[in-house]
């Protein structure tokens, strides 16, 4: 099991004004809890975590909103909150946590989140795009695939065409994503060239792209 060493330890020395004498202001416990929708992620992805901050005294916070504002204006009643990303690096369980906070000169600790982290089946995108060409023509590229979750598809620069227009679309239908997009390229090299994972810009490791080779004159 991994420890994230990041431990997302957040120390936070808020002093606080708001008590009218020293030492006359009452503060009950405190409650610190972080929470997360997903127990499993994909490698490579960020997990948010919500932390909350429960029981708060309405008047500590009263007009000392720039002290707290790790927390901004999400307020829930005597609850305060708000979201972190955190990206896991290592495969399996990783245990988040706990997260700190210090207030009023005490320490409040959260809970330890448990999270799994796992590596995506690969995945094929298919190309359509004419195989020959004449350089200063339009042609159109078009891509597509069945997914495991959604990424976004585009083209680095490149000396072999340049983009004159793009759509994208994406479907979600039993637990799969189907992305697609397609591209008018303007052709202004010749050579025979291979359009490949090379020419895109970011997409994840575990996807996989079949090459087309095509020609300009």
């Amino acid at each position: 099991m991994n420890r994230l060493n990041l431990m997302a330890t957040l120390l936070f020395c808020l002093v606080l004004n708001a008590c009218v004498q020293k030492n006359t202001c009452v503060q009950h416990d405190l409650k610190l809890e972080a929470s997360t929708s997903q127990d499993t992620i994909y490698e490579g992805e960020s997990l948010s975590v919500r932390l909350s901050l429960q029981g708060v005294e309405s008047d500590i916070f009263k007009n000392k909103k720039s002290q707290v504002a790790f927390f901004e204006d999400h307020q829930e009643g005597n609850d305060f909150r708000t979201f972190i990303d955190i990206k896991p690096e290592l495969l399996g369980e990783n245990l988040i946590g706990p997260f700190k906070i210090k207030l009023l000169g005490k320490e409040y600790q959260s809970n330890i989140l448990l999270v799994e982290v796992i590596k995506p089946a690969s995945e094929n995108v298919q190309i359509e795009m004419p195989r020959q060409g004449v350089v200063g023509e339009k042609i159109q590229i078009k891509i597509s695939g069945l997914m495991s979750r959604a990424y976004s598809i585009s083209f680095i620069e490149n000396d072999i065409f340049t983009i004159n227009s793009q759509s994208h679309s994406t479907s979600y239908l039993n637990g799969n994503y189907t992305n697609g997009a397609s591209f008018t390229v303007i052709l202004k090299k010749k050579g025979v060239f291979q359009l490949n994972k090379d020419l895109f810009k970011d997409l994840p490791d575990y996807v996989q792209i079949d090459p087309v080779q095509f020609e300009v004159n």
